[in-house]
This record gives C-alpha cells, sequence and structure tokens, in this order.
C-alpha cells in the first residue's frame, strides 16, 4: 500500500479566534453520541473521527483507529477461496491521571434524530432515543478546571477552562498504546501509532479580558512520558482557555467503515436492510491482546 498522509484538523486554525469562543458553526453528524447505557459505564460520549472512532470517558480518552482499505477493495467482490481482508486496528489511551470522576455534564445543542441501539434478544439492553451533542461541558474534571468538548464544521476540539486563583499546571496527562512520543522542532507533540501519527500541535492559550484576547505563551512540556501545559504570565483572576490542536496523518485514506448488505420486507408492511458496521462497539480486543486482529464488532450490536 502506498503510503501518503491525510491530515484531518480537530479543530480549524483560529484565525477568529473571538467568534470561536462566542459561537460555533455545527455539523451534528459528528457529534459527540451519549451513552444512555448502550456502552461501559465509564464511557461517557463516542465521537467519530476520519480515521475511527472518539471514546470520551472517566479521564482519558481513547482513539480506536481503523484501515478499512483492504476490506473496501473487496466489497462487492466475494471470494469463496482466496485471501480475507484484514483490517488493521490500534487502540491509542490518553489519560489524564488526577482528574476528577465526572458527575456533571452540561449537554448542549442536541441533534434532531436519535439512535436506538438492540443488544442481543433481552430488552432490558436496549438502548432508544440516544441523542448526539455538538458541545459538552465536563463540570470539574479537575478541581476548578472544566473540559470543553465541541464540534465544529463536522471536525472536534477540546479546550480546557480554568478558573480564576485555579494553578493549571494540575492538568498532566500521558499517551499509552503508541510507538512513540516526542516533541518536535516547532513545539507539537507527535504520537507515532502503527496506523500513522496522532499530532498536538504547539498549544494555543489565551484569556478574555474587557473584551479583548489577550494571548497566553504555552507550550508542551514532556517528560519521560508525561505531558503538561509550559505557561507564561497571565491574570490569575480571569479565566484562561488552553486550546490544543489534533491532527490525524494516517497511512490509509479510506475511512468507510459500514456496508450494505441486504434488504428484506416484512409481512405487515415493514421493511429491514442490514449489512455490516465497525466500531459501534467498544473497542476489543486492545493492544495488549494476542491478536489485535480480531473481531472487534460484537455482531449482536445493530443500530438503527
Amino acid at each position: 500500500m502506498g503510503k501518503f498522509r491525510c491530515l484531518f484538523f480537530f479543530v480549524l486554525a483560529s484565525f477568529s479566534l473571538f467568534a470561536q469562543e462566542i459561537t460555533h458553526e455545527h455539523d451534528v453528524f459528528h457529534a459527540f453520541i451519549e451513552n444512555k447505557g448502550q456502552w461501559l459505564p465509564e464511557v461517557l460520549f463516542k465521537a467519530k473521527v476520519p480515521t475511527g472512532n472518539l471514546w470520551i470517558q472517566q479521564r482519558k480518552m481513547v482513539f480506536h483507529l481503523q484501515d478499512h482499505s483492504a476490506l473496501k477493495a473487496l466489497h462487492g467482490q466475494p471470494r469463496d477461496n482466496g485471501p480475507q481482508a484484514i483490517v488493521p486496528q490500534t487502540v491509542v489511551h490518553l489519560n489524564f491521571p488526577g482528574a476528577n470522576e465526572v458527575t456533571q455534564i452540561e449537554k448542549s445543542i442536541p441533534s434532531s434524530y436519535y439512535f436506538n441501539f438492540f443488544k442481543g434478544n433481552d430488552e432490558r439492553n436496549w438502548q432508544a432515543n440516544v441523542r448526539g451533542y455538538s458541545e459538552a461541558v465536563l463540570k470539574q474534571f479537575y478541581n476548578g478546571i472544566d473540559l470543553k468538548l465541541i464540534e465544529k464544521d463536522a471536525q472536534l476540539k477540546y479546550e480546557f477552562h480554568v478558573q480564576p486563583k485555579i494553578a493549571a499546571d494540575v492538568i498532566r496527562f500521558n499517551y499509552a498504546g503508541q510507538q512513540k512520543i516526542h516533541l518536535d522542532k516547532k513545539g507539537n507533540l507527535v504520537v507515532s501509532t502503527a496506523l500513522g501519527q496522532i499530532i498536538e500541535q504547539k498549544p494555543y492559550a489565551y484569556q478574555i479580558i474587557n473584551g479583548s484576547i489577550r494571548d497566553v505563551e504555552c507550550a508542551f512540556a514532556l517528560t519521560g512520558n508525561e505531558v503538561s501545559f509550559r505557561l507564561g504570565k497571565y491574570d490569575a483572576n480571569a479565566i484562561l482557555v488552553i486550546d490544543p490542536v489534533l491532527v490525524f496523518a494516517t497511512y490509509s485514506g479510506s475511512v468507510t467503515d459500514n456496508f450494505g448488505m441486504t434488504a428484506t420486507y416484512g409481512y405487515d408492511g415493514t421493511a429491514y436492510s442490514a449489512g455490516t458496521v465497525f466500531g459501534n462497539a467498544y473497542p476489543t480486543p486492545d493492544n495488549n491482546a494476542f491478536d489485535v486482529n480480531s473481531n472487534f464488532t460484537v455482531a449482536s450490536n445493530t443500530t438503527y
């Protein structure tokens, strides 16, 4: 497979930062889907990213990166005998040790549509009217610090909102499951995986004081596998916003993850369709499993 890079921005370049803070243009198709019991209890939201799925959960984010190029090539060309498509995948954890267990979430801008999850034949495991949200604030992610999730123009971002007189140095995180992590010459945090790179560009920080944006010097500090923010002088009496930018650099441009297979009618006039959907379930197995190419989507997980 030829190697080429497709860059997907989690957040657009901030050419109009004041507007970015006050208002957002949303595309709820890629919103944060709430967990009403269809996933593990520690999962708070699931969001689609161009290379797979992002799971927001207690004290961490989980990137489930997938490459469906081989499967896409075989779609519509079934072979009874011959090579089978293997879907390479990798799971990378972004951990926030020391973060609080979130008990209060402010959800904004719900999707006009909803999802129904039917898991197995036990109706107690079925969840209906599950919505996606374009914005969500995880209150008190750290003491005095909120974590805001934003969908903007079909792209995702997150921000730390540090309240006045709260020290920002409590924000520390680390990655797990990657092949390598380092800071490049531009101050970007580069996380190398088997399916490409997750790049956190040099962070941007600012405050809004008397209606004006004031930039705050900010850079990553990497000590071993632990990452923190090195901040310049700022006004401790005003809210501080730390706004990282993530970029995905992958080896494949294929983002297809579902295929229609069949359709039929019911005797009562209803219609049914079926297909293969990848990534609806929480990613298993993880990187520590013996065979990471195993089936990672539970067959009984169906979304309508």
